[in-house]
């Protein structure tokens, strides 16, 4: 049986006697997931003969004997093709808390439509500790895109030194997710993720959050996804869809709150034109819930007619010991239904608010979405409305249009006249939170407007912008 991995073309295993090669078996084609026992014609005697050994095997069908004497000697010849390989790239992790890191990775050129049927986590050995989570994007076709060389360590994500055309892959969908706590994921026989198809650019964006608490430096990092993929098509494209609560401030959780609720969703609205640009419904398989340090219990549900069904829960939510949860049942969505997301967080033992963000010590409520067939549809993101927050402490009117993108912090007050000079921040900063406070914060964002959002993939027809919605009221209640 010759064997090697994924590089390998060509395998030969020969005997050389006096200079002259004389081929065992050779497989001029190799692939990985198609290996063989050759059965041989005639069984292979050896048997000690004074310093010989007499061999009897099939090469190409052709069955013949030769001894293997003493001088002789058996090698096996490996070809490997690593044209499309990525050497790894060493990053040096940063010596803060949290770091997001982004590396542009060219894919393998494929002349043809292929399936991923599985997703491995690469951690650089003694790293674990440090390689929170990872996900990779897929980037449409860009022959103008920004390329570094194969050894470039990468960016950090979402500041200005990461190339502009490289955050155009964050409207690809998410091929595999990884998170500390989880192993392999494994897409069901039925299900495939597609490369190498019209929506592919032959890059993807790999993102790399590292959690850095001790503020280590001078750690040498290369961890990354390996896709495994099939030219074997199965049955159905996989796609991927996030369902996030908007990461920024209109994301409060008060200190000494136990048991403070949060939600996002993707509404009615975008669930329906995405659906009725597919055709047909879609069934979800699995579910990665993830937050931060405060969480408690997380839950992703679908509604429909009021009646809300599980998708995934997690009553002991660990941000480290995460898993991408594969359904025994597949859950169906429908036009007409909305996905929401609640996130249960405990601050009791903190003494200032945590706002929405990216680093760790920031919160976060989001649920990625595994299901079958893909839509164009790559996110939903909701918010409570800036002034659904500020009316807790008696504002009445800002200067808002969720039209209009805006950076909320700075949002100005407007009325009452006695807080007119103050904006966003400084409203919600003067909240002087206790327990009975935070509980009532928490009703009071549920019963109030929420302003909703989603993005589609450079292949929707759909123009988003008219998808937006801010009079939600309750929506996820």
């Amino acid at each position: 049986m010759l064997h090697a991995h994924l590089l390998a073309s060509q395998l030969k295993t020969t005997v050389i006697r006096d200079g002259v090669e004389t081929v065992v078996s050779r497989d001029d084609n190799y692939d990985f997931n198609l290996q063989h026992i050759r059965m041989l014609d005639e069984e292979v005697t050896v048997r000690k003969v004074g310093v010989c050994f007499k061999v009897t095997v099939r090469k190409v069908g052709i069955c013949f004997k030769f001894k293997v004497q003493k001088g002789d000697m058996i090698t096996t010849e490996c070809t490997y093709n690593s044209e499309d390989n990525n050497q790894a790239v060493y990053t040096t992790i940063p010596s803060r808390r949290t770091t997001y890191w982004c590396k542009l990775v060219d894919m393998p050129r494929l002349q043809a439509k292929h399936h991923v049927f599985k997703v491995q986590p690469v951690i650089t050995p003694g790293n674990a500790g440090m390689v929170h989570h990872m996900l990779v994007y897929k980037c449409h076709a860009n022959p103008n895109r920004t390329v570094a060389p194969a050894d470039h360590p990468g960016h950090q994500c979402h500041y200005g030194n990461m190339p502009q055309d490289w955050r155009e892959c964050y409207r690809g969908s998410i091929i595999g997710a990884w998170a500390v706590g989880t192993g392999d994921l494994s897409f069901p026989s039925h299900v495939g993720y597609p490369i190498g198809d019209e929506d592919d650019g032959g890059q993807v964006l790999l993102e790399v959050h590292y959690d850095n608490p001790e503020q280590k430096e001078g750690v040498i990092d290369s961890s990354g996804l390996k896709l495994l993929y099939t030219p074997e098509l199965r049955q159905h494209d996989a796609g991927v869809l996030v369902v996030t609560q908007r990461i920024d401030a209109t994301h409060i959780v008060p200190p000494h709150a136990d048991g403070f609720k949060m939600d996002n969703f993707c509404n009615q609205e975008c669930l329906d034109a995405f659906l009725d640009e597919a055709g047909e419904p879609i069934h979800i398989f699995g579910d990665m819930l993830h937050a931060h340090l405060l969480a408690s219990q997380l839950k992703t549900a679908v509604i429909r007619d009021g009646v809300e069904t599980v998708v995934s829960r997690d009553d002991n939510y660990d941000f480290n010991l995460q898993h991408i949860r594969m359904l025994d049942e597949e859950v169906t969505v429908r036009k007409g239904d909305m996905i929401t997301t609640e996130c249960t967080y405990n601050s009791e033992d903190n003494n200032q608010a945590v706002y929405g963000g990216l680093g760790t010590n920031n919160e976060m409520c989001q649920s990625t979405l595994f299901y079958y067939p893909r839509m164009n549809i790559v996110f939903c993101d909701s918010h409570p409305h800036p002034l659904n927050v500020l009316s807790f402490a008696g504002v009445q009117e800002i200067n808002y249009n969720f039209n209009v993108p805006a950076w909320v912090n700075i949002i100005p007050v407007l009325e009452p006249a006695s807080m007119s000079n103050m904006t966003y921040m400084d409203v919600v900063r003067s909240i002087a939170w206790d327990k009975d406070k935070a509980r009532r914060f928490s009703d009071h964002l549920r019963e109030g407007n929420f302003v909703s959002m989603c993005g589609g993939n450079t292949q929707t027809i759909i123009d988003t912008k008219y998808l937006r919605n801010a009079s939600l009221v309750g929506a996820c209640r």
